[in-house]
């Protein structure tokens, strides 16, 4: 922030001490007393003054030249309050049972928002919190390979218009029977060389592979179409907190970019009841881009590739502010998270703000409604007054994040003063960029936890699968708000009939700092085309047609080395079947460039329901 203002700063003095001095003496009569003399004054106040006047000045000039983002900032907070706030770190982490303890021998639950502990950074513990539901089993992968069938003539004949089926044994601890599990469904997280991971899911997902379970006595069972399923895009499936104003397809967009591995997830449903120890999973591979270049990498296929257990986590977790005392000497209060460690804690958001009274009945907290909420017209103008917010960077030296202050005013935006001496906060937090610190690369041998689960004893460790990210904050930079609010009148019709511009436009929007991976994504969309196109409806009773609109997608894979250009088309059909209007649907097809014949189509989609 300072080094912004520097600038401004030495411009402003520029101005006193040169252009003032120009000015007394075209008109010395009135402005004689402007004049300097030399780059300084010999008066200490004086020059103090000149100073204070310069630094004021620059505030100003670079609120000018931020054009005003009071407003552009009120009217996102009001629409799409997740574009100004900061994207706390993540990463993805395995549970491991205890098999000494007797609990493990069936299913375990962890549920979705179950919080976890590091080490102290600073003398102080990161939070992180779950973003899926986790199921445990004592139940190992023993090992995977892909067979290509060419040399395996038994498990040709079960998939006859296979190239490879990749096989996974899988194995119970400690003795258990499979019978005890209830196994329905398995969730795997694709570990391991970017190359590799995002080839399998690929491979197992666009063609929508069926596959089949071999039990302990060698009987095949062939799971129903649709077994396997991506993971990532459901709206419980999320990894960041957005509210009902935010719309789901910006939020895939923000996770895309920010921790693409939390989409490399597959469940496999409809599974058979098994007994016994052990069994075996396998997943047809069809005709695939690219099939003798990456046999090889194929071949590397091993269990650790596999990984049950597994989740998503983000550095997000509600706390409660300092107390804000309403002191009536100024029309903001900063908001302080804990005044012992305020390089600790970064506010995300505000959730809620209470007012507490005092009278003979004794204390009650009444909430403040937000001035740009979905409060009731009724209950909002009941309100004494409202609360807004303001998100500025740090002034702290080496600090990244950002602070926010707390304006009272009433339904005019002008400011109040409420007969109240104490305001509470109910507030979203993170540990600011603490998690950069945590230590990561333990491996897989050894005692080592990365975190801990309080309350949980019969896990036995929970380990870090990749490095926390660092926590993303949008840039203060001229016109970027701007950018934002003029993007909020997009439909899809205007982005996929305006061509590959108006998509590239808003998806820079979600890389505000310019990263070059994400630009690389980016700038590999060659091709977005569009045409209307007409989908067969069956409903219980009667069949009818849908018109809607068929979108072609051509990216550059030489955009996407060590990431997947499957994975974003995959992406870009949620997002557009999101964004799609009321009785209508998108259909999107993609290829790669130069590769005409191997093109994958979703069906048609409208907002989160397939159209059959």
């Amino acid at each position: 922030m300072f080094d912004e203002l520097l600038r401004y700063y030495e411009t402003e003095l520029g101005y006193l001490r040169e252009l003032s001095g120009e000015f007394a003496r075209r008109y010395p009569k009135i402005a004689g007393r402007l004049q300097l003399e030399g780059d300084q004054c010999e008066d200490p106040h004086v020059e103090r003054l000149i100073e204070a006047f310069a630094f004021l000045g620059a505030r100003i000039h670079r609120r000018l030249d931020d054009d005003l983002p009071e407003i552009t900032a009120s009217l996102l907070d009001a629409l799409y309050p997740h574009f100004l706030q900061p994207v706390p770190s993540a990463s993805i982490v395995q549970f491991e049972l205890d098999p000494a303890r007797p609990e493990v021998a069936g299913r375990y639950r962890i549920e979705r928002g179950q919080m976890l502990l590091s080490p102290p950074v600073d003398d102080l513990a990161c939070r992180f919190r779950t973003c899926y539901p986790v199921e445990l089993y004592p139940l190992t992968v023993a090992s995977a390979r892909v067979v290509f069938t060419a040399v395996s003539a038994h498990l040709a004949a079960q998939a006859p218009d296979a190239t490879a089926v990749l096989t996974l044994s899988l194995e119970t601890q400690g003795g258990v029977d499979l019978g005890a599990l209830q196994l329905d469904r398995l969730r795997f997280f694709l570990d391991g060389e970017p190359a590799l991971t995002y080839l399998i899911h690929q491979l197992l997902l666009q063609h929508e592979a069926q596959p089949w379970v071999e039990d302990q006595g060698g009987r095949l069972q062939r799971l129903p179409r649709g077994a396997l399923r991506p993971v990532g895009f459901a709206r419980d499936e999320g990894l960041l907190a957005y509210d009902d104003r935010s719309f789901l397809g910006y939020r895939l967009l923000t996770e895309y970019f920010t921790l693409p591995e939390k989409f490399l997830f597959v469940d496999v449903t409809g599974l058979p009841a098994l007994s016994g120890q052990r069994f075996r999973l396998h997943c047809p591979i069809r005709r695939y881009p690219g099939a003798e270049r990456h046999t090889r990498l194929l071949e590397s296929v091993e269990a650790r590739h596999f990984r049950l257990g597994c989740t998503p986590v983000i550095n997000l977790f509600p706390r409660a502010a300092e107390p804000v005392r309403v002191t009536h000497r100024r029309e903001s209060y900063p908001i302080v998270v804990d005044a012992r460690r305020p390089l600790g804690y970064e506010v995300i958001a505000i959730e809620r703000v209470h007012y507490v009274e005092r009278d003979d009945a004794g204390t009650r907290a009444t909430e403040v409604p937000p001035l740009y909420g979905l409060n009731g017209a009724a209950e909002a103008d009941a309100a004494r007054f409202r609360w807004h917010a303001r998100r500025d960077g740090s002034t702290r030296a080496n600090d990244r994040g950002t602070e926010v202050s707390l304006h009272l005013v009433d339904a005019r935006f002008s400011a109040v003063r409420p007969a109240t001496e104490v305001l509470s906060l109910a507030l979203l937090c993170s540990n600011r960029d603490l998690p950069e610190r945590l230590p990561f690369g333990g491996g897989d041998a050894g005692p080592h936890t990365d975190f801990t689960l309080p309350g949980q004893a019969v896990v036995k460790r929970v380990r870090l699968l990749r490095k926390p990210t660092s926590s993303l904050r949008n840039p203060h930079r001229k016109g970027f708000q701007w950018r934002l609010v003029s993007h909020l009148s997009l439909n899809y019709l205007s982005i996929v009939s305006q061509g590959k511009g108006a998509l590239q436009d808003i998806l820079a929007l979600y890389n505000p700092l310019d990263r070059p991976a994400a630009r690389r994504h980016i700038e590999g969309i060659r091709e977005v085309n569009s045409a209307p196109a007409v989908a067969r409806l069956a409903g219980p009773d009667f069949i009818s047609f849908v018109r809607g609109t068929g979108v072609d997608l051509v990216l550059d894979e030489e955009a996407f080395v060590g990431a997947s250009a499957y994975l974003f088309a995959s992406v870009l059909e949620r997002f557009f079947a999101l964004y799609c209007a009321p009785n209508s649907f998108v259909q999107l097809r993609y290829r790669c460039l130069n590769d005409e014949e191997n093109v994958v189509q979703w069906p048609p989609r409208s907002g989160e329901a397939i159209v059959i």
